[in-house]
């Protein structure tokens, strides 16, 4: 059970009492949440606990919000990653994208962003011109030695420019460019 509270005034905006429900993550602009209930992941709106979308076979750590409309996620045993986009409640498959060990949106580019798997990193960009949001592959870089996307052993620069790896030696990523520094 968990319940959401406006800091401002204390008030209770929602109060979920099923026992098998674990809270996610918020998105970036707190509207949006999802609970993790059994193996689905469930999307909702704080302010009212309405369902927004359900995601069946995703758990927390397979979901990574990009903005306020945007996540890409991976179902358990699914061979791609879909990106869902909540202002259409369209999915589009990623492309060449098998698992998600990270995802960065890039800092002062609007649709653009990162997804990072062992020993690669691609950059995105998402085409909103259609009805249905088109996927675009910008960059792929296979990288043999950055292969730590680990949220323990891993972290973004507070400008979200770079993602530092800190496992056996200091590696430094250039989110916009894919540069690997080292």
């Amino acid at each position: 059970a968990f319940s959401i509270i406006d800091l401002n005034d204390s008030k209770t905006l929602l109060r979920v009492e099923n026992p098998k429900a674990v809270v996610g993550k918020f998105s970036p602009n707190g509207r949006i949440f999802t609970v993790e209930v059994g193996e689905a992941m469930e999307v909702r709106r704080t302010e009212d606990g309405a369902l927004v979308a359900t995601l069946p076979k995703t758990r927390e750590h397979m979901f990574h919000w990009l903005d306020d409309r945007t996540a890409v996620f991976m179902e358990e045993e699914a061979s791609v990653a879909r990106l869902l986009d909540f202002s259409s409640l369209k999915e589009v498959e990623l492309q060449g994208v098998s698992e998600v060990n990270g995802v960065l949106p890039v800092p002062g580019k609007a649709d653009r962003f990162v997804v990072g798997q062992v020993n690669r990193a691609s950059l995105f960009q998402i085409d909103r011109s259609s009805a249905l949001p088109q996927v675009l592959p910008l960059l792929i870089n296979k990288h043999p030695a950055f292969s730590s996307w680990s949220r323990n052993a891993s972290s973004r620069t507070a400008d979200g420019l770079h993602y530092v790896s800190h496992t056996s030696k200091l590696e430094i990523l250039s989110v916009d460019s894919l540069r690997l520094e080292s």
